[in-house]
């Protein structure tokens, strides 16, 4: 409560301590203009009850009292009532500044989240497509790499194939050799048989292929 106190007591001295002062200073000055400009007190003024015998006299009376004192106090409030009207106006303008500025704040703020929420999406789109293209990329290598193992393999079937076929080839060529080489033996056989039937000399010297010419 008193830390309360003494608050308002400072606001209070901020806000009528210049006021204050000036209206004691428009006091002063009231009184110093009636002091150094006021009729002297002749005996005429005297006796027609002019003049104020009492000490206080030559220096202050109820008059100069009450017009300087209602003086002061309309300077003092002409004062205090301006600086609040002012301190009113800056407190004002100060608000809506800062409301002005918390509404460009507010305005950033969106365009700062749109920004990232574009930026965002765009990131989310590029890393998307990023995946789809290393997909595509990795299904071309697998079936580039299945083409290849395929085309290997018709090769070496291919060869095979061609290995076969000589294979078969010579295997052909092998037994018509000893097909040959048998019927000749067989041939030879004949005519030896032939010979030793006929007994003739140059029936032995004779030779016969295997189509009997």
């Amino acid at each position: 409560m008193l830390k309360r106190i003494g608050e308002n007591a400072r606001n209070a001295i901020a806000n009528w301590g210049l006021p204050l002062l000036l209206g004691l200073g428009t006091m002063a000055v009231i009184w110093a203009v009636w002091y150094f400009t006021k009729a002297p007190c002749l005996m005429a003024k005297a006796d027609a009850g002019m003049c104020n015998p009492g000490v206080l006299a030559s220096f202050i009376n109820a008059d100069i009292l009450t017009k300087s004192g209602a003086g002061g106090l309309a300077v003092g409030a002409l004062k205090g009532g301006y600086d609040r009207y002012m301190l009113n106006k800056m407190l004002k303008q100060e608000q809506e500044a800062r409301q002005q500025a918390e509404a460009q704040l507010a305005i950033e703020r969106k365009r700062a989240d749109a920004a990232y929420d574009m930026v965002t999406e765009i990131v989310t789109e590029f890393r998307t497509e990023f995946r789809e293209a290393r997909r595509r990329d990795e299904e071309e290598r697998r079936q580039n790499m299945e083409e290849r193992q395929r085309n290997a393999e018709e090769r070496r079937q291919s060869a095979e194939e061609r290995r076969q076929s000589v294979e078969e080839r010579r295997q052909s060529v092998e037994e018509r050799r000893q097909s040959v080489a048998l019927q000749q033996a067989m041939l030879d056989t004949l005519v030896q048989l032939a010979q030793q039937r006929n007994g003739g000399p140059s029936a032995a010297n004779a030779t016969v292929t295997p189509d009997g010419s």
